[in-house]
């Protein structure tokens, strides 16, 4: 999720940067040119704003799920196993690299891992009611 919500980020940046590049020079006789007929200005302003609230929704659902995710995280009991599933799901670390990390070798990060989902199933499942 973290990463949808940067790529909806990154479009929404090169959204803007797109419309703030567009520029409108002023003519002797007060108006203003683009060096084209349309609305080049305006339309970018559009686009900006069809493109921030077509993400602004699934953005802020994402933001409310990974902050479930991160408190359901805190309790469980274990730190080794806190630790190596933020790694893993909030950092979006490769099993090496969370190796490298927290120093453990790879199988140990897989026991944590495991046993974390464990630990983090029965924490849901308690909590889960159904739709």
């Amino acid at each position: 999720m973290a990463r949808e919500i940067d790529d909806y980020n990154q479009r929404i940046d090169r959204a803007r940067a797109w419309a703030e590049g567009i520029t409108q020079h002023p003519r002797p006789d007060g108006g203003i040119s683009g060096g084209m007929t349309s609305d080049k200005v305006g339309d970018g302003a559009i686009e900006l704003a069809e493109i921030e609230e077509m993400f602004a929704d699934t953005i802020r659902r994402y933001r409310t799920h990974i902050a479930m995710v991160d408190e359901a995280i805190d309790d469980i009991p274990d730190a080794n196993q806190r630790r190596v599933l933020r790694l893993r799901y909030m950092d979006g670390l490769l099993w090496t690299d969370i190796a490298k990390r927290t120093k453990y070798d790879e199988r140990s990060c897989y026991r944590h891992h495991d046993a974390g989902l464990e630990a983090l199933g029965i924490k849901l499942s308690v909590n889960v009611t159904p739709i």
